[in-house]
């Protein structure tokens, strides 16, 4: 049985952001291997605010992603939850009437 478990990965405060981001590079489909710049960052600020605004009332689990190996272990975490703990699901989808 599918069992909807949503997970929302956050982007740390925008000064963490920036100072872990920094030397990273961004691969796109018109810029290929590019550095982050301060437009990349306020557009991920904004659409995490976004997201977490609009569809934050249906996440179960959110993640703020400060260092990628600490995300990662809470990620596997709620993964291993979602799979082995009870979930609620609405009743009308354990209908078998079609």
């Amino acid at each position: 049985m599918f069992k909807p478990y949503v997970v929302f990965i956050k982007p740390p405060s925008p000064e963490r952001l920036r100072q872990t981001r920094r030397d990273a590079r961004l691969i796109t489909s018109y810029a290929v291997n590019r550095p982050f710049n301060d437009v990349d960052f306020e557009e991920m600020e904004d659409a995490a605010r976004f997201m977490e605004g609009k569809y934050g009332q249906y996440f179960d689990h959110v993640i703020v992603n400060e260092e990628l190996q600490d995300a990662c272990m809470q990620l596997f975490n709620a993964i291993q939850l979602a799979q082995e703990g009870p979930q609620w699901i609405p009743a009308a989808w354990l209908s078998t009437e079609d």
